[in-house]
């Protein structure tokens, strides 16, 4: 084995060197985790060439680091491996299989929330005249219930508990907004994740495919995961 694990003790070596299914590492901030992850991965990609690892953390600077590391010490790997986050994972999926939902591949994001209040404010508009006056006066607020049926992956959830209030319009605004999304051809960061789930989930030959694509998955802070999020691992 070339991949070095000095300066690992030894919970962090058994770690690293785990062979035997999943594994879930438990420890404090600071305490090396992404280290021993990014170790692990090289150590998986170097041992065996026909390995692939796809690695997902939450943020942009936290996938960078990564992809630097595992550079650093499996350099020759680097194409087996796609470190990256949740919502470039989707991005991409959705880029390359999301005709099968309707989602063209050149699809755009949009970040802006005066964007998005846009939108919102077409799927408002599919409402009846009584209703609208029990929604939020600040769509800011509503667009959070919006992204916190996102996170909480409400459309795939038949336990799923609406807010107090919300039960007779906000399912109706939800599903208006995902479709004006998609007349637009545009999405945001929650409807990345809420379409990759759609797309895995009625096209079980994709989900095979992606399947096949990667020997290991490995999730940074598994713990700060969302329902959408562990719902697309």
């Amino acid at each position: 084995m070339s991949v070095c694990l000095e300066g690992l003790n030894e919970r962090q070596r058994e770690a690293v060197l785990w062979e035997k299914g999943p594994l879930l590492v438990l420890a404090g901030p600071g305490s090396g985790k992404t280290r021993v992850l990014t170790t692990r991965a090289a150590r998986l990609l170097d041992e065996d060439r026909d390995a692939s690892v796809l690695a997902l953390t939450f943020t942009n600077r936290a996938a960078g680091e990564m992809r630097e590391r595992v550079n650093a010490v499996a350099p020759r790997a680097r194409y087996r491996a796609h470190l990256c986050t949740f919502h470039s994972f989707a991005a991409d999926l959705l880029r390359q299989h999301g005709a099968h939902i309707g989602i063209p591949p050149d699809y755009s994001l949009l970040t802006m929330d005066e964007d998005r209040i846009w939108v919102l404010e077409q799927a408002v508009g599919t409402l009846p005249a009584d209703e609208v006056s029990a929604l939020p006066a600040d769509r800011r607020n509503l667009l959070g219930l919006i992204d916190r049926l996102f996170a909480e992956s409400y459309a795939f959830r038949s336990d799923y508990r609406l807010p107090a209030g919300t039960e007779g319009w906000l399912p109706q605004v939800f599903r208006s907004y995902c479709e004006g999304l998609l007349r637009i051809n545009k999405l945001d960061f929650g409807a990345l994740l809420h379409f990759a789930c759609r797309l895995l989930e009625k096209m079980p030959a994709v989900a095979g495919v992606v399947r096949l694509a990667w020997t290991y998955v490995c999730v940074d802070e598994f713990q700060d995961t969302n329902r959408a999020q562990y719902d697309l691992l």
